[in-house]
């Protein structure tokens, strides 16, 4: 070349940028600007200075163009790192999003774009649903079921109905990968109070007590030896104050874990 290529020879030595930090769409534009910089640097035929300098120029442009998405690009990473934290259905919103959205930095032509990218990100990562910490309802779950299980003879049927469906309900929480941190704490109040709540079936305890209390009446003490007539008196004035309990719920009346 005939013209001073000085100027355009620095440009392309300090060509020493990463294709991975920009976007596609101005790196290829700046990859078509050097290469027309080295095809006028190798020309064997003179050159003229205008046309050195406008290829500089140019070259200059798209060097100043090119859009860097390093930040989008390793925001994007730093959440995929964090998926383990999240529920499924949350999860797989925002990779929708991500899906949606991650190609447009390829054709960004402005800094506005990663910036509007990075910041939609940020608005969807605030959406996500962590996962719930379900260790006090999984230790619970196991007492109730393997380390002190219970059998349903000798409870009545309403609360024994009321503790399964709350076993149940824990049951399904433990299994379910979506599960919200609420419904979570509250099915632990729920199963302790299902538990707590257990009533003893005093269905056969009545029935005795009926019998005995009409077998054993005033009347009557006279035939009956006074330690004899004593016990029972004791057992029946016991059992009918279990009777009357509104829950039944002392340990002689409810059987035992």
């Amino acid at each position: 070349a005939d013209g001073d290529t000085t100027e355009l020879t620095a440009l392309v030595k300090a060509a020493d940028e990463a294709e991975a930090d920009y976007s596609a769409v101005t790196w290829d534009a700046y990859q078509k600007a050097l290469a027309a910089a080295q095809a006028v640097l190798d020309a064997e035929t003179p050159t003229s200075q205008s046309l050195i300098d406008r290829t500089a120029d140019n070259l200059e442009a798209a060097r100043e163009a090119l859009v860097n998405v390093t930040r989008a690009k390793e925001a994007l990473a730093a959440i995929r790192q964090q998926e383990d934290q999240y529920t499924p259905n949350s999860w797989a919103q925002l990779e929708e999003w991500i899906t949606e959205n991650e190609a447009l930095l390829e054709n960004a032509v402005s800094s506005k774009e990663v910036t509007d990218l990075v910041m939609g990100l940020a608005f969807q990562e605030g959406q996500l649903v962590k996962k719930a910490d379900k260790e006090a309802l999984s230790s619970l779950y196991t007492q109730y079921t393997e380390t002190a299980p219970l059998t349903e003879d000798g409870y009545d049927q309403e609360s024994w109905a009321a503790y399964e469906a709350a076993l149940e309900k824990a049951k399904a929480l433990l299994d379910d990968e979506n599960a919200l941190q609420t419904d979570v704490d509250a099915a632990v109040t729920e199963l302790t109070t299902a538990r707590t709540d257990l009533k003893a079936d005093i269905t056969e305890l009545q029935m005795l007590y009926d019998s005995y209390a009409a077998e054993y009446t005033p009347d009557k003490e006279s035939e009956y030896l006074p330690d004899a007539w004593m016990t029972m008196q004791q057992a029946l004035t016991e059992a009918k104050a279990l009777l009357d309990q509104e829950t039944a719920g002392t340990d002689k009346a409810t059987p035992a874990e």
